[in-house]
């Protein structure tokens, strides 16, 4: 088993889960700066995330601070009550892959 109390070099966050803190929405990149500052070397962002700090801003810093994405969340949601619904569904897990492409993340995330 590996010992993760001496390196993160296994660990990613899952920004999510960090998002509130002290009761407050912390924005995307203060998040990237702080998993920079404690050694944590990879983050799974989410789309909404990404799109209130810009895409084009957010690849920049994760580059300039060296941080990867072990994956890109999230896609999904496939189920719709029509074919239109069904389309919009396609269309906004298209851009999804895009996104993930542009930054770079290894995987998209799907919840179905």
């Amino acid at each position: 088993m590996r010992d993760f109390s001496t390196s993160h070099e296994w660990l990613s966050i899952n920004t999510a889960t960090v998002r509130k803190q002290l009761g407050v929405e912390a924005p995307l990149a203060r998040i990237i700066d702080q998993c920079a500052e404690r050694g944590i070397r990879a983050i799974s962002p989410w789309r909404d995330q990404v799109a209130a700090a810009g895409i084009e801003p957010i690849g920049r810093q994760l580059k300039a601070l060296g941080i990867g994405l072990s994956g890109y969340c999230r896609g999904g949601f496939f189920p719709a009550a029509d074919r239109a619904g069904l389309l919009l569904a396609l269309e906004d897990n298209r851009r999804a892959i895009d996104e993930a492409r542009l930054l770079g993340a290894p995987c998209l995330v799907l919840v179905v």
